[in-house]
């Protein structure tokens, strides 16, 4: 004979055997750490050329400034970003992020040219013509005379033709003839060993 207990007994008794939802529930896989550093770094990279892009250049110095605190970053396609960010909104600390790279990616003279590598080599020659914009002969040329004493620097034509434009520069200022003809001379010899004639 039908009983509704008997029914009502038998759906409890089947809730009670049913798997609960917590164990049947896929758990959740967590991603690696690097993945999420990965896709934080991609974001600061897609909003600071953003930023440059729409001339927001303050915007940008902020993601740009994260990415320098990111471990995993590869400097050798930022620096110059970062140079020219900083030349827009903050030109007085452009220098001294330039001394600050050389500092931290100082060059290897005994290193095969052929390993791709970020060194001082690679980003010196920009920190001098940034100097030369601004008019900061005598420092620019003090660098260039102490970097020059020793490879790879005194390997790099465009460093002997930027010190040659220095002192020619140098010898215009130059109230001393005997100073002025050192300054001409020295030019010469720098363009000359940077491939360019020039006669004084």
């Amino acid at each position: 004979m039908f009983n509704p207990c008997t029914v009502r007994n038998k759906r409890s008794t089947l809730r009670d055997i049913a798997p609960k939802e917590s164990n049947t529930s896929v758990p959740r896989i967590p991603l690696p750490a690097s993945r999420f550093k990965t896709k934080h770094i991609d974001a600061l990279c897609a909003l600071m050329h953003l930023s440059l892009l729409r001339e927001d250049y303050n915007r940008a110095y902020h993601a740009f400034s994260l990415l320098l605190r990111s471990k995993g970053v590869d400097m050798s396609k930022m620096w110059n970003i970062g140079l020219e960010i900083l030349n827009q909104i903050k030109p007085d600390d452009s220098t001294e992020y330039m001394e600050r790279l050389i500092a931290r990616f100082p060059a290897n003279p005994n290193k095969n040219r052929t390993q791709r590598s970020l060194t001082s080599e690679q980003f010196y020659p920009a920190y001098i013509l940034l100097l030369i914009q601004r008019q900061e002969y005598q420092r620019a040329m003090n660098s260039l005379d102490e970097y020059m004493l020793s490879p790879p620097f005194n390997q790099n034509k465009a460093l002997y033709e930027y010190s040659g434009m220095l002192c020619l520069e140098l010898a215009k200022n130059e109230t001393s003839d005997h100073e002025r003809d050192q300054w001409l001379q020295k030019a010469k010899q720098n363009l000359h060993d940077a491939g360019v004639s020039l006669n004084v």
